[in-house]
């Protein structure tokens, strides 16, 4: 009987040692399936952020192109419009007859609500700080009144079309004047320095020797004349 009875404890035992073994084996499978679930997740994750992404880039790509694909029909029409402003300007005379002014206004001001549908705005010039994104430097000149980098003058007007330029402004611009050096002053550099330091300010000391004959001091040694520019090296222009 007690044979028996250890056969049976020793068979549950080897059962038991099957079923623990089996159990870590699905224990073992069931956290590979769930790496796996979890990895097909996150790669499904980032292929719907990348299309969603890829959407989003195509629908702006799709707006920009309706919003510009008649830009070149609206550079020319820039051309009549600008035509229309000179027109009004010289219809503005007792010689023209009043009913023709009308018309001119009338077809320009229609011509301008149409562009302006469209994102036409013309670019502020002058007054404004020069801004190499919107203005083209076609002048650069000391100009009385204006502070340096300053628009003074609109050569040709320039235009954004939905916040994009479409042509830059030709403008002037004003630059601060150079600082002119004193006439009993000059600034030499002294060559025979070592390492090209530079002199300082000598003075035009004049010492008369006679009638008609004059000596500068310090004349015997080799200088050179440095004109001095005071501009400002970081100006926009």
């Amino acid at each position: 009987m007690t044979e028996k009875k250890k056969e049976i404890e020793t068979e549950n035992d080897m059962n038991n040692e099957y079923e623990q073994a089996k159990i870590e084996m699905l224990e073992e499978e069931i956290e590979k399936l769930q790496e796996e679930t979890a990895s097909y997740k996150d790669r499904w994750l980032r292929a719907a952020a990348e299309f969603e992404n890829f959407r989003r880039r195509n629908e702006k790509d799709r707006i920009d192109w309706i919003k510009n694909a008649n830009k070149d029909l609206i550079l020319e029409l820039i051309n009549v419009y600008e035509h229309l402003e000179m027109a009004m300007k010289s219809a503005n005379t007792d010689q023209v007859p009043e009913n023709f002014r009308k018309g001119i206004v009338m077809v320009h001001d229609q011509l301008k609500s149409l562009l302006e549908k469209y994102g036409l705005r013309r670019i502020e010039a002058v007054g404004e700080e020069f801004d190499p994104q919107y203005h083209q430097a076609i002048i650069c000149t000391p100009k009385d009144g204006f502070d340096d980098n300053i628009i003074f003058d609109c050569i040709q007007n320039g235009y954004i079309l939905n916040d994009k330029v479409l042509r830059h402004a030709r403008v002037a611009v004003a630059k601060a004047p150079e600082e002119e050096i004193d006439e009993d002053q000059e600034i030499f550099e002294d060559q025979d320095e070592p390492n090209g330091i530079k002199s300082e300010i000598l003075m035009r000391n004049i010492i008369p020797q006679g009638e008609g004959e004059k000596i500068e001091i310090n004349s015997h040694k080799k200088k050179k004349k440095i004109k001095v520019n005071k501009k400002n090296k970081n100006q926009g222009v």
